[in-house]
């Protein structure tokens, strides 16, 4: 029941077509596998998909925080006390949660297949046998928005992310306009905004866009304004999400706390792993504030991961965003996870409920 080896193997994984949102493009991932193994030849696997830009952890970085920090800290201790072994990773080394997402990630799946287990039943069990699922636009043209909004709702889509704020205001309207047009309201539309507005600006944009039926506009202004963000929340007629605001637990305490906004958009890997964020969940619930699980569009490990938290929400309202695998050329476990009519089934299997493709993990390798 010991940890004798933490192996990374770096990846780069390549979208099926470029992602393009307020904060740059996506054309292709760099991303770190990571592989515990036990005395007993059971082997947990984790997954980092950083975006520097967003996670400001690179996969270097990811590889450099696990080889020289975290392996050297957890060698030897009983892979089964998740919570002691959180707390370790924190003490050897701050911040870098994506790094110990990876690891934490990694331990759930080994545990969860030593006790035969799916790690949702490690959280407490499952509300739900499927998670509801929503899809996203990437920035371009009215028509070209339009378009695959059709595409999105012709799958089973019922919700569907857009990407808004980077241009003007002027070109935000005339996209939902085309949008509205094509699908009227057959799929409920929110808006990611990646911190692009003022106080100002989020405040005269929520006032002209809501009459296209907004669900909620997501981090409006600038992660650290705080203040800028209540104000907008206080007065806005539409729900507004934090995002890039919570990257750890006690930032979601303070965001929830002092009701900043109506509802958090979470992470397995900006919060640290499964265990935080799994404690996150129990504060935004303790405080009535609505979350949902979200994702840098990450490979089938941690979107797995993403999934069995999902289905230990107990108040899910809202959609999560967990369509990173299908954007890419291929995904790393078989059989893929499947988004059907808009939702995901929660995998039932020991640990993640997921099996390594290694054929695909060799291809991708780094």
């Amino acid at each position: 029941m010991k940890i004798v080896d933490i192996i990374t193997i770096p990846l780069e994984a390549k979208f099926r077509i470029p992602s393009k949102f307020a904060l740059g493009t996506r054309t292709q991932s760099f991303n770190v596998l990571v592989k515990i193994i036990s005395d007993e030849e059971i082997i947990g696997v984790g997954e980092a998909c950083p975006f520097p830009v967003y996670s400001s952890e690179t996969g270097k970085s990811i590889i450099e925080a696990i080889e020289n920090y975290l392996k050297p800290a957890l060698i030897g201790k009983d892979f089964r006390h998740i919570a002691s072994l959180n707390n370790i990773m924190d003490k050897v080394l701050s911040g870098n949660n994506f790094a110990k997402s990876a690891v934490d990630i990694a331990l759930y799946d080994l545990v969860g297949k030593y006790l035969n287990v799916p790690v949702h039943m490690l959280l407490g069990g499952k509300f739900r046998d499927k998670i509801e699922v929503n899809s996203s636009v990437a920035i371009g043209s009215p028509e070209e928005m339009a378009q695959k909004c059709i595409e999105m709702v012709d799958r089973g889509f019922k919700y569907i992310k857009l990407y808004a704020g980077r241009d003007s205001l002027k070109d935000d309207i005339a996209r939902l306009e085309a949008i509205r047009e094509k699908i009227g309201y057959k799929a409920q539309i929110y808006l990611d905004i990646n911190q692009q507005w003022s106080v100002s600006d989020a405040l005269k944009s929520i006032n002209e866009l809501q009459k296209f039926d907004i669900l909620f506009v997501e981090q409006p202004v600038p992660k650290w304004d705080l203040m800028g963000l209540k104000e907008v929340k206080d007065r806005s007629p539409i729900p507004i999400a934090a995002d890039e605001s919570v990257d750890t637990v006690q930032s979601v305490f303070q965001i929830a706390s002092g009701r900043y906004v109506d509802i958090v958009n979470l992470y397995v890997q900006k919060t640290g792993g499964i265990y935080r964020t799994h404690q996150a969940i129990s504060l935004l619930e303790a405080t009535n504030t609505q979350c949902f699980m979200g994702s840098l569009l990450e490979l089938g490990i941690a979107t797995a991961a993403a999934v069995h938290l999902a289905c230990s929400i107990k108040n899910l309202r809202l959609p999560c965003y967990l369509a990173g695998p299908e954007r890419y050329l291929q995904d790393i476990i078989k059989p893929p996870l499947h988004i059907s009519d808009g939702y995901i089934e929660v995998p039932t299997g020991p640990g993640l409920g997921v099996s390594l493709d290694d054929d695909i993990v060799d291809a991708m390798r780094i």
